[in-house]
């Protein structure tokens, strides 16, 4: 089902979760939510368990990832989270052993910051045009930021770490503003919540795994220049993971209608006979 990106914003999409039954009445935006409620009979902490089985339910179905589209964007997730808090933690530690100041390895964060503003309003205005393609932006900006980042152990001179530090800031912000876009396009609007809450949990481990592995590598050897290029390296590679959507997307409606035919010509020669 392939819904209007407007309809990110639907009033009624945190509604859609197992534990709510919702019928629409004559007018669309108006729903009559009847909870699944527990026998009166059951004693207070039965219903205490059932409530905490059908929470631990919506949260954790899991039956996301059989969808290959969106296993495949989840890995994408994971790969991006566990390397882009790189440049945000350990920058400015690697200007000020560079030789720079305090403050000017501070006001690089501050560059970032700046540009991804910019670049989350414009990039996610680009999104939302029918013309542009979500998917295709976002793995072409992980790519550059993916270059950026693996420029950095290359560069010093201050103005040119500003430079990468901006640009960063400013590709980066694709994540933030086209991940809900490209996800809706993957899934029906009925299963965005909980897809979109275990991408959630899924970015979330990758940020616990990826600031304390590149200290450990820094720990190992001396410089943060091997964290900057492995980082540059998967985040590029996440971008470049949702350019096979399209074609598994392609493949899948190849797969749709000759399974149609097939069953269409199977219907026919039975007709005939």
């Amino acid at each position: 089902l392939r819904v209007h990106r407007h309809s990110l914003t639907y009033r009624g999409a945190m509604l859609n979760i197992n534990r709510y039954r919702l019928r629409a009445s004559s007018c669309p935006d108006i729903y009559r939510n009847s909870m699944t409620t527990i026998a009166k009979e059951k004693a207070e902490w039965l219903a205490g368990l059932w409530e905490l089985w059908y929470l631990l339910a919506d949260m954790l179905d899991f039956s996301h990832f059989s969808n290959l589209k969106f296993l495949l964007f989840a890995i994408s997730n994971f790969l991006l989270y566990t390397w882009y808090d790189v440049p945000y933690v350990y920058l400015a530690h690697n200007a000020i052993e560079m030789g720079f100041t305090d403050k000017e390895a501070s006001v690089l964060i501050s560059v970032i910051g700046i540009l991804n503003m910019f670049g989350e309003i414009v990039l996610g205005w680009a999104g939302d045009c029918k013309w542009v393609d979500a998917g295709l932006v976002y793995a072409l900006s992980m790519a550059l930021c993916g270059a950026v980042v693996a420029m950095i152990p290359l560069i010093y001179s201050y103005h040119l770490l500003c430079i990468l530090s901006g640009a960063f800031g400013l590709f980066i912000a694709a994540n933030y503003s086209l991940t809900s876009i490209i996800l809706v396009e993957l899934i029906t609007l009925e299963r965005f919540t909980n897809a979109y809450g275990l991408l959630l949990l899924v970015q979330g481990v990758a940020n616990l795994v990826g600031p304390p592995l590149a200290g450990w590598m820094y720990d190992i050897t001396g410089s943060y220049d091997l964290p900057f290029y492995l980082s540059g390296v998967f985040i590029a590679l996440s971008g470049g993971l949702l350019v096979i959507l399209p074609i598994i997307q392609k493949i899948q409606r190849f797969r749709s209608a000759k399974l149609k035919k097939g069953k269409m010509a199977t219907i026919a020669v039975g007709n005939h006979v």
